[in-house]
């Protein structure tokens, strides 16, 4: 979660197909993702919202990065919104999501030292 609260527009290259961290790890990033990103970095620049950081909020006056409780809160909402039974609804949380995608991860070669687990 920290990596993407940390995520700031300038990470990504100039088409949004690819994120580079400034530790070296670098996705490849999906059509539609790609432009779901696009329009939100045009949308911060149409609105004047000047912040680095990918995902920001507005803080009194300022922007600054998502906090941990907002991010959750929207990810919370997001799935109630799923036409899902209540039962798997419960089970998608951001920890269990969280432990799904480190577990993808590391299935699919980063090392145990990038996980930061």
């Amino acid at each position: 979660m920290e990596d993407l609260r940390n995520i700031q527009d300038n990470y990504f290259n100039d088409d949004k197909t690819l994120l580079s961290f400034p530790d070296g790890r670098k996705i490849r990033l999906t059509g539609k993702l790609s432009e779901l990103i696009n329009d939100l970095i045009n949308y911060k620049k149409i609105n004047k919202i000047r912040c680095i950081y990918l995902f920001c909020r507005k803080h009194e006056k300022d922007y600054d990065k998502i906090s941990k409780s907002n991010y959750n809160t929207i990810i919370s909402k997001a799935f109630n919104k799923l036409d899902l039974p209540e039962d798997r609804k419960k089970v998608l949380i951001p920890s269990f999501i969280r432990s799904s995608v480190i577990r993808k991860m590391f299935d699919s070669g980063f090392s145990i030292s990038v996980l930061k687990i």
